[in-house]
């Protein structure tokens, strides 16, 4: 099947999340290859929905299988796309969505050059405003804007950049991108 992949990336709270939501509603056949993590759920998240949660332990067998396409420790907590999900979904969608940290974004544009880039960031005082309003805590903020200053410094690495102040701008940007690539590999 000819499909697009497109990889969100960026900061904590740049609204990758939000925005891979927008474009899973808006093109039929589409859909996410999950991040698998060891982070805890948050609330209203569940396992195989939002994300494949497991724990060190299980990921750590995980990884001796090389069963990882690509994976990161980010905040001490492993994350990564397991290669399996990843071939089923290329197979499977007609516009794939995946969201990564902007080193994992970078590795796996590098094995895949099809794949499409997009940093989605915010303002810092907005990052910080999203991760308090998330219940994120002090200390996790302050740790997640330290390692979004250096995220940042990754901003001009990839296709796009979109800088998530109005979600509804951000949004329209991003499916009129999408639309272009697609119209693009379909010809």
């Amino acid at each position: 099947m000819e499909h697009i992949w497109i990889i969100l990336t960026g900061p904590a709270g740049g609204g990758k999340t939000t925005l891979e939501k927008a474009l899973l509603s808006h093109f039929p056949n589409s859909g996410r290859v999950l991040t698998c993590t060891t982070r805890p759920m948050r609330h209203g998240e569940e396992d195989g929905k939002s994300y494949r949660f497991f724990s060190h332990d299980q990921f750590r067998e995980l990884l001796a299988q090389n069963l990882f396409e690509e994976h990161k420790t980010v905040h001490q907590h492993l994350y990564g796309t397991l290669r399996a999900d990843l071939k089923e979904a290329r197979e499977k969608y007609a516009v794939l969505v995946s969201v990564m940290d902007p080193h994992g974004a970078l590795e796996m544009s590098s094995r895949y050059p099809e794949a499409h880039t997009i940093f989605v960031t915010a303002s810092l005082a907005e990052l910080a405003q999203r991760l308090q309003k998330r219940g994120e805590s002090d200390e996790s903020i302050a740790t997640r804007m330290n390692t979004a200053r250096e995220e940042l410094q990754y901003e001009n690495n990839f296709e796009l950049k979109i800088v998530n102040n109005d979600l509804e701008e951000s949004t329209n940007t991003l499916i009129r991108q999408v639309v272009f690539w697609r119209s693009a590999a379909l010809s």
